[in-house]
């Protein structure tokens, strides 16, 4: 009986090669189909494996099918196709991890629900979203490797690049993909403004919550109360805190009795598009989610959500 692909992936991997097979289906990952595959001498430079042992390697990948390749005489090689699924196979690679905010909003449900279908049911691989609060945890977990993607608002993300963290924006989902806006909840059923001498609770582990709030508070003279965002209403209602700036989608959700007023604070809607960030020293990761990734499908199936036609699945 003729083995299955992944009998020949274990197979191939088990020989005296298996290590540089490895190494190179990881490098080919990052090359886009029509660009120049390195040379051997070049490949030997980042990893300690000698010409003859990836020359093998690299015909076991092409006789595999998992790689297409032609040569250009002293214009060199060229990735003329690539089958991703295989190179993840022959590079270990069976898994993708991602974080986002605490699935609390229906916009937050489809939006947890289109990435974990999307990629489950475009690839072999498997898919572990962890829900963790604070746009800024999120980002640093990225930026270190420990998660290979993040969802944030696009507002957290340029303020995290213009801090200079090694980051990457590979998705913008567009306007009111992350939120439908943001709120400025009062403590007092007859305010309306922030007022001199307000106590305003603010998040700082969150990069949004400050911007915002910042934004809002403006040169009026307050005192900020340092809070956990998800104690906002509590600290409210026990007169801790008399203002801060909420989400609007929770409000509407949740709390649709509460004194509010709606927030029209950028142009750009950046604090209520979501966007998926990558590592930016992880070229591989890169590019298997930029295969797999489809912001059409994601979006639709965060609409149906939403409008009650498709049960959450995350």
């Amino acid at each position: 009986m003729k083995p299955t692909g992944n009998e020949q992936v274990r197979d191939l991997l088990m020989k005296k090669s298996g290590q540089a097979v490895s190494f190179l289906a990881g490098e080919l990952l990052k090359i886009g189909v029509g660009d120049r595959v390195p040379t051997f001498s070049q490949f030997a430079e980042r990893r300690d494996f000698s010409r003859g042992t990836l020359q093998n390697a690299m015909a076991a990948l092409e006789q595999l099918g998992a790689v297409a390749l032609e040569k250009h005489g002293h214009m060199g090689t060229l990735l003329m196709g690539k089958n991703t699924d295989l190179l993840l196979d022959c590079a270990g690679v069976n898994y993708v991890s991602g974080t986002m905010p605490l699935p609390y909003t229906k916009c937050y449900e489809g939006l947890a629900t289109g990435l974990f279908n999307t990629i489950s049911e475009r690839s072999r691989m498997s898919m572990d979203i962890a829900y963790m609060r604070g746009s800024e945890k999120r980002l640093l977990a990225v930026a270190a490797g420990r998660y290979d993607f993040a969802v944030t608002s696009r507002l957290s993300a340029r303020k995290a690049l213009e801090r200079g963290m090694e980051i990457e924006l590979l998705r913008d989902f567009g306007p009111e993909s992350y939120l439908k806006g943001q709120s400025l909840i009062f403590r007092d059923r007859d305010a309306t403004e922030i007022t001199p001498g307000m106590r305003v609770g603010v998040d700082d582990t969150s990069l949004d919550h400050m911007e915002l709030t910042y934004a809002v508070v403006g040169d009026i003279p307050v005192k900020l109360v340092h809070i956990n965002y998800s104690q906002i209403f509590p600290l409210l209602e026990q007169g801790e805190i008399d203002a801060a700036v909420w989400n609007l989608d929770t409000v509407l959700e949740h709390r649709p009795n509460i004194n509010y007023k709606k927030l029209n604070l950028s142009r750009d809607n950046d604090e209520n598009t979501a966007v998926l960030v990558v590592s930016a020293r992880r070229a591989a990761i890169r590019a298997v989610l930029d295969e797999y990734l489809d912001v059409d499908a994601i979006l639709e199936q965060q609409r149906q959500v939403i409008a009650h036609e498709r049960y959450p699945n995350y």
